[in-house]
């Protein structure tokens, strides 16, 4: 069982991740992107990501865990690895992404110019699904140049 103080502490933690993982994103998925195309038998992703938020976090809480400090201690000390480290990985993850630009690992990835490509497919099939669906029996025509069918008008 977990104690009250200490749930706060893990909360906090995860929260600075999160947060941490969202408010870099552009940087951190060029970031992954390419680790990824670097080792063709791994899909290398927040697991495994060796940058990721989450992966420093917990390697800082196995760090600091065997000194026994109570949660209120724990707190104050994420609140400063937050300052000294999180707000700084932006930047890890930029220099990151132009090292190996720089080694020429997908210099041409643009990780905005692909959010803003899958935005409009989801935006063009949403409008798609409001759409009457032909019968498939009335279109296409067989060939380009055959007549429309002639309706009688009454």
């Amino acid at each position: 069982m977990v104690d009250h103080d200490y749930l706060e502490a893990i909360i906090a933690m995860e929260g600075i991740v999160n947060q941490s993982r969202n408010s870099e994103r552009p940087q951190y998925v060029s970031l992954t992107t390419r680790l990824d195309s670097i080792f063709p038998n791994l899909t290398v992703n927040e697991t495994n990501n060796p940058l990721d938020p989450e992966q420093i976090g917990d390697c800082f809480n196995e760090s600091i865990r065997p000194l026994g400090l109570k949660a209120h201690y724990l707190l104050t000390i994420y609140r400063e690895f937050n300052k000294a480290v999180f707000h700084h990985l932006e930047g890890v993850f930029a220099e990151s992404n132009n090292v190996l630009i720089e080694i020429g690992v997908m210099p041409e990835l643009d990780v905005r110019a692909r959010n803003r490509k899958i935005a409009r497919k989801k935006e063009r099939r949403k409008r798609l699904e409001h759409l009457p669906r032909l019968k498939k029996t009335s279109w296409p025509l067989k060939s380009p140049r055959q007549p429309l069918p002639q309706t009688k008008l009454k």
